[in-house]
């Protein structure tokens, strides 16, 4: 995501569904926004937090420089109105960098000793109801979708599609990373784990 955001020391930024407010400790901003349905506790001075539903923002017209999205639109039922909101408060020229869970992957996937994982097809249970994020924010369902429809709905709501790719787990790292210590999921470098997208706004 931080790659994707790129430079943004000039850049009013807002994170739309900020979880726990990690963006803001990645990466520095001319002005700092946040929001989700509930605001992580202790957030620094400089940003400005906000409780707000992304398919029905209160930030006005053509303010943002930079929309991000991490991990959100998943757990969106109606995620078109959330990228037509995103494009409305973006200015123009400004950009959205999507980050979702890969269609074909979900976290409670087991992995085999071959390294592939053994999963149940998503395609066939569309949703999982009563899922809580850090076990607060819920009961959320989780919807299963495929690329096209985030991408055709981006382009539906006016974005311009600049790229999109699929990320997988750089095992090499994660090994580095986990030695030492007992790694609680088992990971694979097989299925991708992450799809990215950024869309322009016309200037």
């Amino acid at each position: 995501m931080i790659d994707l955001i790129g430079p943004t020391a000039d850049k009013i930024v807002l994170d739309a569904g900020c979880g726990t407010g990690w963006l803001f400790d990645m990466i520095d901003s001319a002005e700092a926004w946040e929001c989700d349905l509930q605001i992580p506790p202790a957030r620094p001075a400089h940003v400005t937090s906000g409780r707000e539903d992304v398919t029905n923002l209160s930030y006005p017209d053509k303010y943002f420089d930079v929309v991000v999205s991490s991990l959100v639109l998943m757990w969106v039922s109606e995620f078109s109105a959330a990228l037509t909101e995103a494009f409305r408060v973006t200015r123009p020229g400004g950009r959205l960098v999507v980050g979702l869970v890969h269609p074909y992957f979900n976290h409670a996937g087991q992995v085999s000793g071959n390294g592939f994982l053994i999963d149940r097809d998503l395609s066939v249970e569309a949703e999982w109801d009563d899922y809580y994020i850090s076990g607060v924010v819920g009961p959320l369902t989780y919807y299963y979708r495929l690329p096209e429809q985030y991408y055709n709905a981006a382009v539906e709501a006016g974005w311009r599609l600049v790229s999109f790719r699929d990320w997988f787990v750089d095992m090499a790292h994660y090994r580095r990373e986990a030695a030492g210590r007992k790694a609680h999921i088992l990971r694979t470098g097989m299925v991708p784990t992450f799809t990215f997208f950024v869309a322009e706004k016309a200037a």
